[in-house]
């Protein structure tokens, strides 16, 4: 889905993906000292003129396609419900374009309200054989078409309004299944559940939607990426990831945070040297949707802390904290040959 808070975006991907995203997420701030670079990529320009003249979607890629562009496009208001292991959380999110910016703000209704406000996008990056590139809704369905299967139902009905569901089944075991239900007027989610082995891990629904005017004209979706140096990379992840663009954050020096995607999940990796801050116990955590798995362990005479998060099996996440042990041991001073 679109990760969103300064990310790329499936878009409600552009809301739901915003929710996790302002806790945790996509996509993907890279801290590698001050020798990091940032690289711009061709500017992805989005007509929205085009949801007026596509046919009717009558397959789950294609509805999901009309989506991805139809959360860009449609100027909304809505209510939601989070529901997973820590609670049930309540939200008001509102979505416009002026001018070909979209803007995104989301407030948390519970306690003490908290409101995040989002101005326009960053892309998501997708990889060919000439490197990294900003990615079309119909690039991103092609790549998530690789890792997932989409089985099409009619005849649903979500908050009172008409839907289809897109049940989202990975092709592997590296990642969740999904299921989607997909306004007909609009092609905007109208649902998402997030499965896990033993049933639905969060559920997130719209209990309210007000629709604006849809937007006709064009919008313009910048591109970066950051260029790295040095061994901060794992040596393994799930197929389909592809790093992100994310924000570094400027209070937490000397930690590596990169951000990767397949389209629809996401996963958050970092990686910090512990020198008396506080830190996580090793082991997986559940974040609710999301797990980390987390090891701390001596490489040379420097402990670090590794962790990576995001909403895949545990098994994956340890699989990659590993790999990236892996990946600092062999570039440790102390690993190398005497000369």
């Amino acid at each position: 889905m679109y990760i969103l808070a300064k990310c790329p975006r499936i878009a409600w991907l552009s809301t739901l993906p915003l929710v996790l995203a302002f806790a945790a997420t996509p996509m993907m701030v890279l801290a590698q000292q001050a020798s990091e670079e940032s690289v711009q990529l061709d500017t992805l320009s989005l007509d929205c003129s085009a949801l007026e003249t596509l046919d009717t979607p009558v397959s789950g890629v294609e509805w999901m396609r009309r989506s991805l562009l139809a959360q860009h496009c449609v100027n909304f208001q809505a209510r939601a419900v989070r529901a997973g292991s820590g609670g049930v959380r309540t939200l008001a999110l509102t979505h416009e374009v002026d001018d070909g910016t979209e803007r995104d703000e989301l407030v948390m209704l519970d306690d003490s309200p908290l409101t995040h406000e989002r101005r326009g996008v960053t892309a998501m990056l997708l990889k060919n054989e000439h490197g990294l590139f900003a990615a079309t809704p119909d690039a991103i369905v092609d790549h998530l078409d690789d890792y997932y299967r989409f089985r099409l139902f009619d005849n649903q009905r979500i908050a009172g309004r008409p839907a289809v569901r897109v049940d989202v089944e990975p092709r592997d075991n590296f990642r969740h299944a999904r299921r989607q239900w997909i306004d007909v007027e609009t092609a905007l989610p109208l649902k998402q559940e997030l499965l896990g082995e033993r049933g639905v891990l969060e559920t997130f629904q719209l209990v309210e939607l007000d629709v604006g005017q849809r937007y006709a004209g064009t919008i313009a979706v910048e591109s970066t990426v950051s260029k790295l140096e040095g061994p901060w990379q794992p040596d393994w992840l799930p197929p389909g990831f592809i790093r992100q663009s994310v924000k570094q954050d400027a209070s937490r020096q000397g930690r590596v945070h990169h951000l990767y995607s397949d389209g629809l999940a996401t996963l958050s990796l970092f990686v910090e040297p512990l020198q008396g801050q506080p830190s996580l116990k090793p082991g997986i955590h559940r974040l609710g949707a999301s797990q980390a798995a987390v090891v701390q362990p001596r490489i040379g005479e420097q402990f670090y802390q590794i962790m990576a998060m995001g909403e895949l099996p545990p098994y994956v996440l340890r699989r990659v904290v590993s790999s990236m042990e892996a990946s600092l041991s062999r570039s440790s001073p102390a690993s190398q040959p005497a000369s």
